[in-house]
């Protein structure tokens, strides 16, 4: 950061301001400067006193939208100066978005508890504020549509004030919201009487072991992800429990994501009341053993099913043929699910399956009346009864370790499109146009490609395989936390 900005006297944009202790580099640079737009102030507990937290004049700048406020550590030690130098820097009331991470105080500023300096606030982020113990009244907030709130060990309540007298609903036009490592979080509100989130579409909740979730009438995606391996045993009852009040209080939701239910054998039997449900997807299920019949069957309109690393499954129910919608299935490091039900045939929209990181194919696989598209991703072999699936147009073989090519391929008459990347030479060979010995039961494919790779690179891990799943099917690695970096990128300052 170059010392002495606020001697530019026409800047009007600044993304990024980092406080330092060297002269040149406080707070008191920003007194005259007009800026607007967005503002990230960086390295605040480099801040000596509320007064030169004072010298930014922040509340004047009145065509600033964006605010982003952050400490490079949250020890309460600081704390008490923390929050002077927080009370100091009151933004303008036409605020837009407002953040701040790692605040090492217990007490929120006096400003942070006025509606009127909050009204126009669209977006609020509260990351790693480990000592607070109380939020501002952001159910009160007309605006708020975005809402994160992460790592706050003592925060019970998102608003824990008073609704008496007001008629008004909480988070009325909250449609975004995002909860994490929040350990002792009860609730949304205090006084559950209070109706509230009338519009929320989206949520997502990781590791808030203690939650109960209010009645969502438009929710229609929800990502839950457990407190994982690590947790203890009430924290596991206590995610499976959030599970439970979706199936009762949602009925709604069309997209379902579980993550990191560790110690889940079983899925509970309340979700079968989904019926608008139209995607579900299953991460990191480590003792998940099987899926409860009524379950499936209730799942009516459901059009994507995935299962990812659910390592102790062994069958889905004949339940499955009730999925008379689903279009799209992948089954990922499941290295127990080796059958499938006989139910299969009746999946008559079913057109697309992955199968990834599994010894083979899952019998039962052809079955399916019309599958078009088949990905296999590390696979050990691939069995004889594949050329059966006739009505398959496109074949992805990826890291599959054959050596030559089940004859039945000659079989797949309407397959358009043959791709086997990472092949071992010696199937490469084989496959040579015209002299290969399996040429012939390919021959009548009209788009074939075929990618030789070194034996040597099937030793990846499985982090690199996870990886490179997820980049080919263009979705997120359902593990990784939302880092810093991506809430500035949401936030608009990166």
């Amino acid at each position: 950061m170059p010392p002495n900005i606020g001697d530019l006297k026409c800047l009007r944009t600044l993304n990024l301001f980092i406080v330092d202790k060297k002269e040149g580099h406080g707070l008191s640079e920003l007194r005259d400067l007009q800026l607007g737009g967005k503002l990230h102030i960086k390295g605040l507990e480099n801040v000596i006193n509320e007064g030169d937290a004072r010298d930014a004049n922040l509340s004047a700048k009145k065509n600033l939208e964006n605010l982003y406020l952050s400490w490079d550590s949250s020890d309460s030690r600081c704390g008490a100066n923390a929050e002077r130098i927080l009370e100091a820097l009151e933004p303008p009331s036409n605020l837009k978005s407002f953040g701040m991470n790692d605040y090492p105080g217990v007490e929120l500023p006096s400003w942070m508890q006025n509606t009127s300096i909050l009204s126009s606030l669209v977006m609020v982020i509260l990351c790693d504020c480990k000592n607070c113990k109380h939020l501002p009244p952001l159910g009160k907030l007309p605006h708020l549509t975005v809402l994160y709130v992460s790592g706050m060990k003592d925060v019970k309540y998102i608003d824990d004030d008073s609704y008496d007298g007001v008629d008004e609903k909480a988070f009325k036009s909250l449609k975004h919201l995002t909860l994490s490592n929040l350990p002792n979080l009860e609730g949304m509100l205090r006084d559950e009487r209070v109706e509230m989130l009338p519009v929320l579409s989206k949520l997502k909740v990781s590791c808030v072991p203690k939650i109960k979730l209010p009645l969502l009438p438009s929710l229609e995606y929800i990502w839950i992800e457990g407190t994982g391996s690590d947790s203890d045993h009430s924290d596991s009852e206590g995610m499976a429990s959030i599970l439970e009040a979706i199936g009762q209080n949602m009925q709604h939701v069309k997209t379902l994501c579980i993550s990191s239910f560790d110690k889940l054998k079983a899925l509970p039997h309340e979700l079968s009341s989904l019926s608008s449900l139209q995607k579900l997807e299953i991460y990191g299920g480590d003792e998940l053993e099987s899926f409860s019949k009524n379950v499936v069957q209730g799942l009516c309109s459901l059009q994507s099913l995935t299962i990812h690393s659910c390592k102790k499954l062994r069958s889905l129910p004949e339940g499955v043929g009730h999925l008379t919608r689903l279009e799209s299935l992948d089954i990922m490091i499941c290295p127990k699910l080796v059958t499938l039900p006989s139910s299969m045939n009746k999946l008559v929209s079913l057109r697309r399956v992955c199968i990834a990181h599994c010894d083979t194919l899952p019998e039962g696989l052809q079955h399916v009346p019309s599958l078009q598209s088949l990905e296999v991703y590390e696979s050990n072999s691939i069995p004889e009864w594949l050329g059966e699936i006739t009505s398959l147009q496109k074949l992805e073989l990826t890291r599959v370790r054959l050596r030559s090519l089940p004859s039945s391929f000659r079989n797949l008459t309407n397959l358009r499109e043959l791709s086997i990347d990472g092949c071992h030479k010696e199937l490469q060979k084989r496959c040579t146009r015209l002299t290969g010995q399996d040429w012939q039961a390919i021959a009548h494919i009209p788009q074939f490609k075929l990618v030789p790779i070194h034996e040597e690179t099937f030793s990846g891990t499985q982090d690199d395989i996870l990886f490179a799943i997820n980049m080919l099917n263009q979705q997120p690695l359902p593990f990784r936390q939302s880092s810093r970096d991506d809430l500035w990128m949401v936030f608009g300052l990166r």
